[in-house]
């Protein structure tokens, strides 16, 4: 089916999030090779955040929270956060 054969009237089993826009799978396949590249880089975010994670509820057990690793280890996670959000908005922005 073209995108110009779908009926503006039809009804959508649920609401389009706001801004979203309908493309043809045309359109959807040239962002996935994309897309999959954010998603990897996701991925090991993820993987590298739950070590850190980890890492600092060891530290915490041993050290005040203005040790200077602790705050090391807390300071690139919060780094970390930054980048994800920074990559899930380039998800947004190629419709992923």
């Amino acid at each position: 089916m073209e995108l110009d054969e779908l009926s503006p009237e039809a009804t959508l089993p649920y609401p389009l999030p706001e801004g979203a826009i309908v493309v043809t799978i045309e359109q959807a396949r040239k962002t996935l090779p994309e897309a999959q590249n954010v998603l990897m880089v996701l991925q090991a975010m993820s993987d590298e955040a739950h070590d850190l994670t980890n890492e600092l509820e060891l530290l915490l057990d041993q050290y005040a929270m203005t040790h200077p690793h602790v705050m090391e280890v807390a300071e690139h996670l919060g780094q970390m956060v930054a980048q994800w959000q920074g990559s899930v908005a380039r998800l947004e922005s190629i419709g992923a």
